[in-house]
């Protein structure tokens, strides 16, 4: 028997609904609303969304309000969101930023990268490198705002679809890291779309893989707190490195620095600087708390873990897991990096399948939802914490998820 978790389920009865625009007029209707539910009680409050976007500054103020304490300081009321039918822009941003995210099965999500609006008039050559500037560092917040919203769920996938890797490599290549295997499995659940944004992540990543050997023994590369003579010593020595690193690749007949390299040189030094932040401690430990007994093996595992103190502990499943969950990390901010450039208009299985989404509303697919009402109805010995449940095994057997159902 399944008992239901009120923290994993929409409750119109506890909801606001985010139709049409996001603009100062819907802050204006949703404003008391959201205040009477709050002060109503601290449950989760649902909020439905077919919305084709907006102003997504309007779109963080109404995020911030869903997330207010109240005068005692209390925790925020868990936010729950469900797109209906469309998602879009700003609309796509709130849906993924919600603590437990849901979409319909027909619904369609549009993520793009940051619109100029009214500030396009009048451009002039200097406020277009300004603009430029203002845009890329808008994208790049925005993406990993929502790496941290996105990274825990595309943990989940990856702890679903670990079964397969064994086979996956005997079909594919015994060489191929836990990473390929994973990103080979994904790339088989996506529509075009999805894989086309998914590809350009990858390609994305695998560029700073190569790249990352030109940091690793700079300064820029070791966390190090540096005076700005240092810094722009390292960041000269970097720039150096990536001009030889151009020349020793093969490049077409046509190429220069002047008509395509120097613009790739660029787009290099910044994406090596992201790539390192990216590999943050900080993240990548947040992640390690949540999803750790996941990865660990077998009970002796368990028991060492229960043994040490609580820094111990941080440490500990830092130092164990963090390998595995770091490329999951980056691998998110690259998807989410992606997503903020060119119309990317996504499925709600491309949504689940690249983490942007908790669960599809009706269907099968495995959620953590699931996974959390199945296991408080059980004895701890007898879920098996790499098995995930499909809603069907749910119904039909109560029992963990199968290897038939990560088939589907």
């Amino acid at each position: 028997m399944i008992t239901k978790d009120l923290n994993y389920r929409c409750n119109p009865r506890r909801a606001v609904y985010v139709n049409g625009d996001i603009d100062q007029s819907l802050i204006d209707r949703l404003t008391p609303r959201i205040l009477e539910l709050q002060a109503d009680s601290r449950d989760p409050i649902t909020v439905y969304i077919d919305s084709p976007g907006g102003n997504p500054v309007l779109g963080g103020v109404l995020l911030d309000l869903l997330r207010a304490s109240n005068q005692d300081g209390d925790l925020p009321c868990r936010i729950i969101t469900v797109v209906t039918a469309t998602a879009a822009s700003a609309a796509a941003d709130l849906l993924a930023f919600g603590d437990y995210s849901i979409a319909s099965q027909k619904s369609t999500i549009l993520f793009h990268g940051t619109r100029l609006g009214r500030f396009a008039n009048d451009l002039t050559v200097e406020s277009t490198s300004i603009l430029m500037r203002l845009l890329k560092g808008r994208n790049d917040s925005y993406a990993m705002q929502l790496a941290r919203s996105s990274a825990g769920r595309l943990a989940f996938r990856y702890i679903i679809q670990r079964s397969f890797f064994e086979k996956f490599r005997t079909e594919h290549g015994i060489g191929l890291s836990d990473l390929d295997c994973f990103s080979g499995l994904l790339s088989k659940h996506l529509s075009p779309e999805g894989h086309k944004v998914f590809e350009q992540a990858r390609a994305q990543n695998k560029r700073s893989e190569s790249l990352l050997t030109l940091i690793e023994k700079s300064p820029l590369g070791q966390g190090k707190e540096l005076s700005a003579e240092e810094q722009i010593l390292a960041e000269a020595d970097l720039l150096r490195s990536l001009i030889d690193f151009e020349l020793e690749s093969e490049k077409a007949d046509s190429w220069t620095f002047k008509e395509v390299g120097l613009s790739q040189l660029t787009d290099d030094f910044y994406l090596l600087l992201e790539t390192v932040s990216r590999r943050s401690d900080e993240h990548v430990a947040e992640l390690c708390e949540v999803w750790f007994p996941y990865f660990l093996n077998n009970r002796d595992e368990f028991a060492a873990y229960e043994k040490l103190t609580p820094t111990e502990r941080r440490n500990w499943i830092l130092e164990k897991i963090g390998p595995q969950l770091q490329p999951l990390w980056i691998l998110s901010v690259a998807i989410c990096q992606t997503l903020q450039s060119g119309e990317n208009e996504l499925r709600a299985t491309d949504a689940y399948w690249l983490g942007l989404i908790d669960e599809i509303s009706g269907g099968d697919l495995p959620s953590l939802r699931l996974l959390m009402e199945y296991s408080a109805d059980q004895e701890p010995a007898d879920v098996a914490p790499s098995e995930p449940i499909s809603a069907a095994a749910a119904r039909e057997t109560d029992s963990p998820y199968s290897e038939q159902q990560n088939e589907q």
